[in-house]
């Protein structure tokens, strides 16, 4: 009896200890729907830059979340006016780590695909000639 509550007590020790080391929170490993679909999570904006110029300065945040049932809502709360919200549907391949979002915006279907790579993508587009760059990482 001694024995296994040992190595009951040893296998919840080697549990914390190599969840501390990969940067995962046990609270966060509370299902098997977050180990099996990892990119289902929000993603923040680290960079925003237009034609090269940061215009990340002028948000509090642009989050994008990508939900269950391959659903995205993207969220943009600028320093002054209203949030801008848009949601879409995406796919994710996780052999090629390929992200697929679509958006319509009026009678307009926008789709644009990204690697993800290590929580981390870039997304860009041309506005009237100039270069939109938004890079996003898993949110901490």
């Amino acid at each position: 009896m001694k024995r296994k509550f040992g190595i009951f007590i040893l296998l919840i020790i080697c549990f914390l200890v190599s969840s501390a080391f990969t940067g995962c929170k046990t609270e966060d490993l509370s299902s098997l729907r977050s180990l099996s679909k990892p990119h289902l999570c929000t993603y923040e904006c680290e960079s925003a830059t237009l034609a090269g110029k940061d215009v990340l300065g002028h948000f509090q945040i642009i989050l994008l979340e990508l939900r269950d049932g391959g659903k995205f809502l993207l969220t943009a709360k600028p320093r002054k006016g209203r949030a801008i919200r848009q949601e879409g549907r995406y796919t994710f391949d996780e052999d090629s780590q390929v992200l697929t979002m679509s958006a319509t915006r009026g009678k307009k279907t926008y789709t644009k695909a990204v690697t993800v790579e290590r929580g981390s993508f870039t997304v860009s587009k041309s506005i009237g000639g100039r270069e939109l760059v938004l890079k996003f990482k898993v949110q901490a």
